[in-house]
């Protein structure tokens, strides 16, 4: 009989995932290739010309190589669809960073807290202009290259992670208002 453990399972989800996102790629490259095609052959029989003709590989023969360095511009991760909005993902970076007496944190920290706990493979491009637009709506402090939670609340209230995470329990991007996340 076969065991299987929590690691083991975790293992394969990791490689199926990574499996996944190379299909991904290939079928992004592969649509953009017949819609060329597309053209091509339009053209040609606009001109009067011949079919093109050509060998097309087999059913994901080759994934393991980049098609025409499509990798290289490393394709977009998409959220997981049970993570949080990305707003609240940077007040609960920023939260927990205050609770452990940190009162300030640079993007990649933020970015690098997003990875750690909801999004493994987040891009920059997805969490530094949310958080420069955050501090531009006042939502955040921005101080020098470092942000921070707005000045505590006039009642002295005290900020808390835990809170933040009760507040962020089942809330999606569509709950929020299109200002909210940007």
């Amino acid at each position: 009989m076969v065991t299987l453990t929590d690691e083991d399972v975790r293992a394969r989800l990791d490689e199926i995932e990574r499996k996944l996102q190379k299909v991904a790629v290939w079928e992004t490259y592969l649509r953009k290739e017949r819609e060329q095609y597309k053209t091509v052959l339009s053209v040609m029989e606009r001109l009067g010309g011949a079919s093109p003709t050509g060998p097309i590989e087999s059913e994901l023969d080759g994934l393991e190589e980049d098609p025409s360095g499509l990798s290289q511009a490393r394709p977009e991760s998409t959220k997981p669809a049970d993570a949080p909005a990305m707003p609240l993902m940077i007040m609960e970076a920023l939260l927990v960073a205050h609770e452990a007496g940190k009162d300030r944190l640079e993007p990649k920290d933020i970015t690098q807290f997003v990875r750690d706990r909801y999004w493994p493979d987040a891009p920059t491009s997805s969490v530094g202009p949310t958080v420069w637009r955050m501090a531009k709506d006042g939502r955040l402090r921005k101080l020098g290259e470092f942000y921070a939670l707005p000045e505590a609340p006039a009642d002295g209230a005290e900020f808390s992670a835990r809170g933040a995470e009760t507040e962020t329990a089942g809330v999606t991007d569509r709950d929020l208002a299109p200002a909210d996340l940007f």
